[in-house]
């Protein structure tokens, strides 16, 4: 995990801890990693970072020095944790699996006091029988995590801080072992057997479920009219089956902006008017919002640009 350009930590066996302040052209040896396998490490700052020990279950390395001294942090779970992500000083998530239920009983953490404490997030991912080898963040409200058991592959996603856990439907049954997000709507995710996932529609909405593979082919992407935009715009889309639409914007830190619904209508090419205001009715600063738009027949994503 690389804070900047120069600074950045690896970890792995034996309680190994390397760091770098040049980039990665030299690495220099740690202390405070015990003896156990080190399995991930998330660092935000040049001196924040915070370590999982996936041989205690439970246990966290942290650190507020540059990793002069690792404090290790007990987070009340007896699932072995095998990532963590931070996605600033105070929010974080860590994710893994409790092998001692059977069937094993995957584990979500979120934190809110730079890893201090944690508190268990819940979802339908709770007891499934996948074990979860990842976790990625954007903002303070959305993440996504990823596993699975054997050859079979596990994908889930919150948009809420945790409240609620949606799984990912599509893609592939492979096995998953790490995952990333730029944005919003740009994140991949790998497995074995070289699999190699790509995103397509960034983030599940609040009714989960798999999009209808007997669908007509020929659904026209949604736009933004006018796009870029100063008062409101338009995000025009085709349902070829009619029903009703939802269209969630989020900032480019994922932060849900606005929810709005299109109820149920004829098919054909519909829309959705968008003001330029949040969900309280305040009007939202100029910049880059993504949005997220859920049919009967497709998911859709986009983003528009608000002018000054």
């Amino acid at each position: 995990s690389f804070a900047s350009t120069q600074i950045g930590w690896a970890v792995g066996t034996n309680g190994t801890i390397r760091a770098t302040t040049d980039g990665g052209d030299h690495w220099f040896a740690q202390t405070g990693g015990g003896t156990g396998t080190l399995m991930s490490v998330s660092s935000v700052g040049p001196l924040d970072a915070w370590i999982t020990m996936s041989d205690l279950a439970g246990r966290i390395l942290r650190t507020t020095d540059g990793g002069t001294t690792w404090q290790q942090v007990d987070a009340q779970t007896a699932a072995h944790l095998d990532a963590v992500h931070f996605v600033d000083t105070n929010t974080g998530w860590a994710a893994g699996t409790d092998t001692g239920q059977q069937p094993y009983r995957d584990t979500i953490l979120r934190s809110t006091d730079g890893g201090a404490t944690w508190s268990e997030s819940y979802g339908e991912y709770n007891g499934t029988y996948s074990s979860l080898n990842d976790i990625a963040a954007i903002g303070h409200a959305s993440a996504w995590a990823v596993g699975g058991l054997g050859v079979s592959g596990q994908s889930f996603q919150t948009n809420d801080l945790g409240a609620t856990w949606f799984p990912i439907y599509g893609g592939s049954e492979t096995y998953l072992q790490s995952v990333d997000f730029v944005d919003p709507l740009h994140g991949w995710a790998v497995g074995h057997s070289g699999t190699i996932l790509k995103a397509v529609s960034g983030y599940a909405t609040s009714v989960p479920g798999p999009v209808r593979p007997d669908v007509a082919t020929s659904v026209v992407q949604s736009v933004g009219r006018p796009n870029p935009f100063r008062t409101s715009t338009s995000i025009d889309y085709d349902a070829p089956r009619g029903g009703p639409a939802e269209l969630t914007l989020y900032s480019v830190l994922g932060k849900e902006i606005r929810r709005l619904s299109d109820p149920a209508g004829a098919a054909g090419r519909r829309s959705v008017l968008w003001d330029g205001t949040d969900d309280r009715g305040v009007p939202v600063g100029a910049g880059v919002y993504f949005y997220v738009l859920r049919t009967r027949d497709d998911v859709q994503k986009g983003k528009v640009t608000r002018l000054r």
